[in-house]
């Protein structure tokens, strides 16, 4: 249990098979969206990742899910978001890396320690 506001919670509730349920439909409609959207407009020439970065987002998603609890918000938010920046522009990871670290963490502190809603620390758990 820990304290938060003037009531104890469980520090993570099980939402793991709800939030790879949901995942699964988001990626399933995007698939659907992006194979319309390709069938519909073939003449036109766009520059874009296109299915090459749907690919890599859902595995990093399910990655996230399945890790958060043991690894922590922090690093898996930091993964998620650097494969994100890495499937759309490939050229700058270091970039991509220390953006990806300063959302995660700023992100914690933010929903963690202002708005007091608990999100596994995992790892990181004696320094935040």
């Amino acid at each position: 249990m820990r304290r938060v506001g003037s009531k104890a919670v469980d520090a993570s509730p099980a939402v793991g098979p709800y939030a790879l349920l949901v995942l699964s439909a988001l990626v399933a409609v995007a698939i659907v969206f992006l194979g319309r959207m390709r069938t519909h407009s073939a003449h036109v020439n766009r520059r874009g990742a296109g299915f090459r970065a749907l690919l890599p987002v859902a595995l990093a998603s399910f990655g996230s899910i399945a890790t958060i609890e043991r690894l922590g918000f922090v690093l898996t938010a930091s993964g998620l978001f650097w494969v994100t920046a890495r499937a759309f522009d490939a050229t700058h990871p270091a970039r991509d890396a220390i953006w990806a670290a300063a959302l995660s963490i700023g992100a914690y502190f933010l929903f963690a320690r202002l708005l007091e809603l608990p999100l596994p620390s995992g790892v990181f758990s004696s320094l935040l």
